[in-house]
């Protein structure tokens, strides 16, 4: 978008290349010699880092590449106050949407008047991010409750707004949100409604008129609350910019096609449709199941599937597949599989007796090993090498040998104390924990600690940055904000999460979420003030089954809290897992390989859950040569 040409389109909702970058020109309620233009960016107003609705509006606009200015209320709910940055300067707009995270309800009257006039006069629209059913805005209550495990419709209008979206939209547990009946005659239209036909969300066009701070702007309420990881907010977030924006914005949501053909050569563990887990899992079991079927042998009895593995059939139909679609797959391989057979009768065609120099260190395969309780998939090798001009490969390490933390630690909590004021506590004993969370799991929940509150006080808790462990040569692990730095994906939250338990429950609920300071170092401190706040969903932890492994967060101490890079034990360490594999690909001469230097201990390859233990999990036993799936395929 070079060059000095100054264009300026004249024409209602057409986007234009301005001198102070893209804008676009809207036509407002009130008509004009010359129509003001709106800049491409959104007003969020949140209510701080530990509120999870504002941290959700920033993780949906961060993930799209939304420009938008943040601006945070101070003050307790019903009297917060807000210092608004400049709206317009003449006839330009400096935001085409605006979302408040919560409720308008919570600030001091007349807070946002200036605010509800820029919206007016420049044609902008409003999102309110969760808010109790309001009168003001055509809606009643009718119920209100937890929503855990109930769908919410998209209305004819809904869908007409969310065209990405076939209606359903189901609410996670910890989901807390009201049905509202619309008032007669109120200019309201539902989007969502829940299965009574009460409305869960809907736009309220404020009428043209001059009793209406808000003339004309069409305002949309949310009557339910979420997280920035809950189903509803990951289904309903990207077609929320687009309305707020009037589809009208900067940055992209994106759905990408990712293929990663995880454990080749080896046989997986299987889902039981039956007790909704996974059985035979292994390192670790699959906690889920029921405690007389965790870890139990594959095939062993009703309900227990026995392992799976491709057939030489399945690979003709993907080889097919794949020239009809013009998509080549990429296969993450353990090359153990091909060298290993029950019989040495089954034994592949596979070359394993190669060789792989990395330095002045040379791994070389063992040949054909007989092992009784492998398949035998020599079919499967057979046709997968025949046919490995068809596939691009990727070592996934020689055996799935767990590559990351033995050991695991609870989070720490420094401190918790209560204040008289400042909340809305009933008073009575809390209970608090903390977690480390990563976009793809949490740590082990820090030690419980009870705080008494009085009525109308609040809670502040005090904790330091996770640890990391450190590996054999004293080497600390990777900081959560490297690890942040270092994984693009996922959609989910990178920091601290606070759960609360509440006298007379039975089940720890989100409070709270703190980031991760980007540049921590070790004496990087964080806080969180609870006001006393509905808990929501429960952790994804607990202290004997961590979930963020991979990558791992909160390791426990000591040198030998990680997998070292090299032993002298056979098959223990990282780098000969992936110098073996390497050394397979060589000697089979696997085509478009995708390989790994061992001494940079980046291994490409997903590593398995350690053994959990409760406050420090125990070292792992030997590795599994089957690669263990604690979820549905």
């Amino acid at each position: 978008m070079g060059g000095r040409k100054h264009i300026t389109w004249l024409v209602p909702g057409v986007v234009a290349l301005l001198s102070g970058g893209l804008a676009v020109v809207h036509a407002p309620v009130a008509s004009a010699a010359t129509p003001p233009t709106l800049k491409l960016k959104i007003l969020l107003i949140g209510e701080g880092s530990g509120d999870v609705t504002t941290t959700a509006w920033r993780a949906a606009l961060d993930s799209e590449g939304v420009p938008y200015t943040l601006v945070t209320a101070s003050g307790s709910a019903g009297s917060e106050t807000i210092s608004l940055p400049t709206l317009s300067s003449g006839t330009t707009g400096n935001y085409n949407g605006v979302v408040i995270a919560d409720s308008p309800g919570d600030y001091a009257s007349g807070a946002l008047l200036p605010l509800y006039s820029y919206e007016s006069a420049f044609g902008v629209r409003q999102v309110d991010g969760y808010m109790y059913p309001s009168p003001s805005l055509g809606v009643t209550e009718t119920t209100g409750g937890p929503l855990d495990g109930t769908t919410g419709t998209l209305t004819s209008a809904g869908l007409a707004a969310f065209p990405e979206l076939k209606g359903p939209v189901p609410f996670d547990i910890g989901t807390y949100g009201y049905g509202a009946a619309v008032s007669n005659g109120a200019p309201y239209t539902p989007f969502i409604t829940d299965s009574a036909g009460d409305a869960m969300a809907g736009v309220y066009q404020h009428p043209t008129g001059a009793s209406d701070p808000q003339a004309g702007v069409s305002e949309l309420a949310l009557n339910f609350d979420y997280n920035s990881n809950q189903t509803q907010w990951l289904l309903l977030a990207p077609g929320l910019i687009n309305w707020v924006t009037q589809d009208t914005h900067l940055g992209l949501y994106r759905n990408y096609f990712g293929q990663d053909i995880d454990d080749t050569f080896i046989a997986d563990n299987e889902w039981s449709s039956q007790y909704q887990c996974t059985p035979a899992a292994t390192d670790p079991p699959d906690y889920t199941c029921p405690p007389g079927k965790q870890g139990v042998a594959p095939g062993s009895g009703p309900g227990v599937p026995s392992d799976v593995q491709m057939s030489a059939a399945d690979v003709a139909y993907v080889t097919n597949w794949e020239q009809q679609t013009g998509i080549k797959l990429s296969l993450a391989f353990n090359a153990i599989g091909a060298c290993t057979a029950d019989t040495s009768a089954d034994e592949s065609n596979a070359n394993c007796t190669g060789s792989h120099t990395d330095g002045s260190t040379t791994y070389t395969d063992p040949g054909q090993v007989v092992d009784p309780s492998y398949p035998n998939d020599a079919g499967l090798v057979n046709a997968l090498l025949a046919s490995q001009s068809d596939f691009s490969w990727i070592t996934h390490t020689w055996s799935h040998l767990f590559l990351g933390c033995m050991l695991w630690r609870p989070q720490d909590l420094t401190t918790v104390s209560a204040s008289g004021s400042g909340g809305t506590f009933s008073p009575g004993s809390y209970t608090y924990q903390v977690t480390a969370a990563t976009a793809y799991g949490e740590s082990e929940p820090s030690s419980s600690r009870t705080v008494t509150v009085g009525s109308g006080g609040s809670v502040t808790l005090t904790w330091p940055e996770a640890v990391n462990g450190a590996g054999t040569d004293g080497t600390s692990g990777p900081s959560l904000a490297q690890e942040e730095a270092s994984h693009t994906g996922g959609t989910g939250f990178w920091g601290y999460n606070v759960y609360r338990l509440d006298p007379g429950s039975s089940t720890f609920g989100l409070v709270g979420q703190v980031a991760e300071n980007p540049s921590p170092n070790v004496a990087t401190t964080y806080s969180f003030t609870d006001t006393g706040r509905r808990a929501g969903e429960q952790p994804n932890s607990s202290p004997g089954f961590p979930t963020a492994t991979n990558p791992g967060i909160d390791c426990g101490p000591g040198t030998s809290s990680w997998l070292p890079a090299r032993s002298t034990q056979p098959d223990s360490s990282i780098d000969p897992e992936i110098g073996l594999d390497q050394a397979f690909a060589a000697a089979n001469g696997l085509t478009s390989y995708t390989g790994s230097t061992p001494g940079s201990r980046t291994p490409t390859c997903r590593a398995r859950s350690p053994t959990p233990g409760s406050p420090l999990s125990p070292p792992m036993p030997p590795a599994s040569r089957r690669s263990t799936r604690s979820g549905p395929p």
